[in-house]
């Protein structure tokens, strides 16, 4: 197989500046999918609250969770990514400083804006440029690891690097969590075209069924935001369950905790090769699988 984590990493860089935009991202901290995942977290009753976020992207699960008041360290291997986060967090803090400056106004109390908030955390966030296959700016544990549908970036000869890593940085007790896509979802991913107020594009998918890798081209027509037309090209490497199931119990992880988007019934909430069974029973139904929240704790 070859080395895509560059074309992935060059696309990325490209994609970072219209990223929030092109997909229509809400604001952070309101961003659904961040509130859903951190509900899961708390789930988990964790000792402690020091966060690593890995693939972060723009930034949005980083923001939301320091906000939450968790101590969080995020990491991406694409720079211009983590620009575009540090951007967001800048904001924030501008925000935060100009709020409670307002909270210091002797009318605030009877003459408070409508919807203004009376008080807010500052968020401990660091965003620092890494790579989960080979680290080399982390030296600290953490209690819980967030892979937010990153793990299928990593290429089939570091994926064994990737977890022995996970392994070294979470303190003992703690979890690892992921956001895993089936190889159902990205089978039944369709080519489509989307005009918004700002981008006309269009995503196309190509998926090897006998190598398990989905290719992802992304054409953005050019307009007076971006001088030029874009095409970005992006692989992900889809990993079997049960492949993910036995490279973390080799590394001293076991799945706790196995949430589908699907609702399917076993005898044994606690019996994960049950739950993956049933889960791969969904593929052929109309309603598969199509996402699953995991987490698996470092014994």
């Amino acid at each position: 197989m070859f080395d895509f984590s560059e074309i992935n990493r060059n696309s990325f860089d490209e994609l970072s500046a219209i990223n929030d935009t092109l997909f229509d991202i809400t604001v952070p901290l309101q961003n659904k999918l961040s509130i859903n995942f951190e509900e899961f977290i708390k789930k988990l009753n964790i000792e402690g609250n020091k966060v690593l976020d890995i693939g972060c992207g723009t930034g949005d699960l980083a923001l939301y969770l320091g906000n939450c008041g968790y101590n969080v360290t995020a990491i991406d291997f694409s720079d211009k990514m983590l620009i575009a986060a540090r951007n967001k967090l800048r904001v924030i803090k501008e925000d935060i400083a100009k709020r409670n400056e307002m909270v210091k106004h002797p009318d605030f109390v009877k003459c408070k804006p409508q919807g203004a908030l009376l008080s807010s955390i500052n968020p401990k966030i660091k965003f620092i440029c890494d790579d989960i296959t080979d680290l080399k700016n982390i030296y600290e544990q953490f209690n819980v690891v967030v892979m937010l549908d990153c793990l299928s970036y990593v290429i089939e000869n570091k994926i064994i690097n990737c977890i022995e890593n996970l392994k070294k940085i979470i303190y003992k007790n703690g979890y690892v969590t992921f956001l895993y896509f089936t190889e159902l979802s990205y089978k039944n991913r369709k080519n489509f075209q989307k005009k918004t107020n700002f981008f006309n594009y269009e995503a196309i998918y190509e998926y090897n069924e006998t190598e398990k890798i989905m290719k992802t081209i992304i054409n953005v027509e050019k307009n007076d935001l971006i001088r030029n037309s874009l095409e970005l090209t992006f692989y992900e490497k889809i990993y079997s369950l049960e492949f993910l199931n036995e490279l973390l119990n080799k590394n001293g992880f076991k799945i706790t905790k196995m949430i589908p988007d699907t609702a399917i019934f076993v005898s044994d909430d606690g019996n994960i090769n049950e739950i993956i069974d049933k889960i791969k029973e969904t593929y052929s139904m109309p309603n598969g699988v199509n996402r699953i929240l995991i987490a698996a704790q470092k014994i």
